[in-house]
């Protein structure tokens, strides 16, 4: 599916889960709520967030703006 580039209001995250997304926010250059969604849809498996990114950018599902310099 598309990862939206919305933010996810009001969403408060533990710090471990804090952490898995600045993790993957570093590797994937996503924003902050794009990250978390993919980590989401991950079950906060980083490598399956990781493997899900690359197939979604492959496929052209990831828009721009999900991207931190987008």
């Amino acid at each position: 599916g598309v990862i939206p580039a919305v933010p996810l209001s009001g969403m408060l995250l533990p710090d471990q889960q804090k952490d898995l997304v600045t993790q993957v926010m570093f590797s994937t250059q996503l924003k902050f709520e794009a990250a978390t969604e993919l980590l989401q849809r991950s079950n906060w498996d980083v490598n399956k967030a990781m493997t899900l990114f690359l197939d979604s950018k492959t496929k052209g599902l990831i828009p721009p703006q999900a991207f931190a310099t987008g």
